[in-house]
């Protein structure tokens, strides 16, 4: 089950990721070397499949990283300091801030700026040459916003992939500490939660973990748990 979930997590990503910086970095460009008549057709086609899908890995990232943190026990790291102290929780925060970013800006670009571009003027409604000045101004500061709002989402993506190898790189190589007993070393392991991991040590009253509570490996146990 856990996965699974960590495949449609990556797959959401990658689909992300990919999404963004074709439509930057490739389709934006191309659209500006064909005839304007032509571009509006395409951009508007290639848009609409753009947003669906974007949209569907947006939720998809938020369905499969909420379930993988209950899975995993690392639910409750969303409302503690951890989320902010430790590596893992720094890297957590990083990409649901980019998650959080990348919702805003989706949201302004479909519903907002879009409708923008692809509004027409109403041929029974007489237009005049001030209301298609009008248009097109409206139009062209749309069009800058949106691609200002393109290579944010550009930034945020490629920073929340690299928060997210980071924490797959620490879950496949975990750390393996002199000092510290059998039991705490089986807790550190991927998929076991800090809060459990306090909570099963508080309560080991064992020698084992006794003598780790003095000397030096207290000390390498606090540099371990500082790893996490």
């Amino acid at each position: 089950m856990l996965l699974t979930i960590r495949l449609i997590h990556i797959f959401s990503a990658g689909v992300l990721v990919g999404s963004v910086i074709f439509n930057y970095f490739l389709l934006r460009p191309a659209l500006r070397l064909i005839p304007p008549a032509h571009a509006v057709v395409i951009a508007q086609r290639v848009g609409t499949l753009f947003t669906y899908t974007g949209w569907s890995a947006l939720v998809l990232l938020f369905l499969s990283g909420l379930t993988r943190l209950y899975l995993t026990g690392d639910l409750g790291i969303l409302i503690s300091r951890e989320l902010f102290i430790h590596g893992h929780g720094r890297s957590l925060a990083l990409m649901i801030l980019s998650w959080l970013t990348a919702v805003v800006s989706s949201s302004i670009m479909t519903f907002t700026l879009r409708p923008r571009l692809m509004s027409k003027l109403l041929v029974g409604s007489n237009p005049t040459l001030a209301d298609v000045e009008k248009r097109r101004t409206t139009q062209m500061e749309s069009s800058v916003w949106l691609d200002r709002l393109q290579l944010l989402n550009v930034i945020t993506s490629i920073l929340a992939m690299i928060a997210g190898a980071s924490i797959i790189h620490v879950q496949a190589t975990p750390p393996v500490c002199p000092g510290l007993s059998s039991l705490e070393k089986e807790i550190r392991r991927p998929g076991n939660g800090h809060r459990r991991l306090q909570g099963l040590l508080g309560e080991n009253t064992s020698d084992d973990t006794r003598r780790i509570g003095s000397g030096e490996n207290e000390q390498r146990r606090s540099l371990c748990v500082k790893t996490l």
